[in-house]
């Protein structure tokens, strides 16, 4: 399930270290990422990640650093995600309850959403569409509205979903000169859940299919214009993430038929549409997707995250498969490698930076950062990725036969 509250929070809030960028700098970052998920060696590996708000607040705390302290700054990372607000309905938050340590509210997408302070997944109450009759008359907003872009977000994609964000506009501005920016789209299936709720799609998507695969389509032109308006009008994005998610732990959320049948169409279209204005295609995926991975290089995606070691994920493994045909970001155990020893969380990393031989694959953590991190653990992986990133790659005992 994607909920990424840091990486719009951290848009929002000042760079609290000061550090000197300059032009240089930005384009040997671009050019750094590019490489990478075109599955070219550059000169190091890139810094990348995603934090959950609770890591942050405990990364701020014990490193004694200003609360507005931006940590993809901090670390100088080459990339970051700037969502604009891509709700269905462009009135994106209604506050209906704030109490002492949770907020309810209803979303531009239609769900109604309780998120405990304490919490780092909001609890879904209801949803917009009751009935599969529903789908034909929904209506969707302007994708292309100005206020989209131009306005202040409380958007579930951009962040927590109720606390308010700089424009998207502003948002690039500010981090144009000192990081490679990418933007964001959901695919059918992330947006669907969102507006009809997960129980009721899979019983639509047994009873009713066809009435899905008119509305998905539907979802996926309103997304698509979503993505246009980012790439043509803000030049400094260089690619897209399609957030997508349709596995968990155990496999697909549904059949790989259905998803060839009805959302892969759409995340082919967006392929194509995207790529004739030059951006990279990053498919943001939690669970085991392996069974689609065909199907998502076939429709031009160029690189997957989050690769999820409890679901049996292995960077390395796939790009023993695929070679070259996709890059992968993520695959770091965040629940059980990054929280424990040093040792365990080098030796981790010098095995999954296989990957990266011949460029492909940028570490970070299998999904987002999660609060049981520490901030020491965290420098150190880091500082792992500069030392143990740079090519030719020496990975000592763990380096291994990618033929």
């Amino acid at each position: 399930m994607v909920f990424i509250p840091f990486c719009a929070l951290s848009e929002a809030k000042g760079m609290g270290i000061k550090m000197k960028y300059n032009l240089s700098d930005v384009k040997k970052k671009v050019e750094r990422v590019t490489k990478t998920l075109k599955c070219i060696e550059p000169d190091r590996i890139p810094l990348h990640d995603f934090f959950w708000a609770e890591f942050i607040s405990r990364w701020v705390k014990e490193k004694n650093l200003p609360s507005n302290t931006n940590i993809y700054y901090y670390y100088d990372m080459d990339m970051m995600v700037i969502s604009p607000n891509m709700d269905p309905k462009k009135k994106s938050c209604q506050i209906l309850e704030k109490g002492d340590d949770y907020t309810v509210w209803k979303s531009g997408f239609g769900c109604t959403l309780k998120k405990f302070d304490y919490a780092p997944m909001p609890r879904y109450l209801d949803f917009s569409i009751k009935s599969p009759d529903k789908y034909e008359s929904f209506e969707f907003d302007d994708p292309k509205d100005k206020d989209r872009y131009y306005k202040t977000r409380q958007d579930i994609i951009s962040g927590d979903g109720f606390t308010p964000l700089p424009s998207f506009s502003k948002a690039i501005e500010e981090a144009k000169d000192k990081i490679c920016i990418f933007g964001s789209v959901c695919e059918g299936h992330e947006a669907l859940w969102r507006m009809r709720g997960s129980e009721d799609v899979y019983m639509d998507l047994a009873t009713c299919p066809e009435k899905i695969k008119k509305f998905v389509k539907r979802i996926g032109d309103f997304m698509i214009e979503i993505g246009e308006r980012q790439l043509d009008e803000f030049k400094d994005i260089k690619g897209l993430f399609i957030w997508g998610d349709v596995a968990y732990k155990n496999g697909m959320l549904f059949s790989p038929k259905l998803w060839k049948e009805i959302f892969y169409p759409v995340v082919k279209k967006m392929c194509n549409e995207f790529h004739k204005r030059g951006a990279i295609l990053i498919y943001h995926g939690c669970g085991d997707s392996r069974a689609i991975l065909d199907d998502l290089i076939e429709a031009g995606i160029d690189a997957y995250h989050t690769l999820e070691v409890k679901a049996g994920m292995d960077a390395v493994e796939l790009k023993k498969k695929y070679k070259n045909k996709l890059a992968y970001l993520g695959n770091m155990d965040a629940l059980n490698v990054l929280p424990g020893s040093k040792d365990n969380i080098k030796k981790d990393l010098l095995y999954r930076l296989n990957a990266a031989k011949g460029g492909g694959f940028m570490p970070g953590a299998d999904h987002s950062v999660p609060g049981n991190v520490s901030a020491g653990n965290y420098d150190y992986f880091i500082s792992l990725i500069k030392d143990c990133g740079r090519y030719p790659l020496n990975l000592e005992e763990c380096d291994i036969d990618m033929d």
